[in-house]
């Protein structure tokens, strides 16, 4: 979910003062998802754009070549990528004493 989409819910539901329980909670959990940002999302369009047959794919599958591809990244690259990135082309300052 885009940050924006999370900030907006949030912002939303903050200002209901008719929250039931369930409206609550799912407060609290756009509330904990906040500090969280996105980077990447998949489509059945990605598949099949690489040749791939995307009638029957479900969204359990879908969920779980996410999951997989996730794993993957954080395991591969995430780490080196965000220090470049964040560095070279963001500008975030890097405390040097870590």
């Amino acid at each position: 979910m885009r940050h924006s989409l999370k900030k907006e819910l949030h912002r939303y539901f903050s200002s209901r003062r008719d929250l039931t329980g369930k409206g609550k909670r799912l407060l609290n959990r756009l509330a904990e998802e906040l500090p969280y940002f996105q980077i990447s999302a998949i489509h059945r369009d990605d598949l099949q754009s690489q040749g791939f047959d995307v009638s029957n794919v479900s969204d359990n599958d879908m969920e779980r070549l996410a999951d997989k591809m996730s794993d993957d990244y954080c395991n591969q690259l995430f780490w080196d990528s965000m220090e470049t990135i964040a560095k070279e082309m963001v500008k975030i300052p890097h405390d040097i004493n870590l």
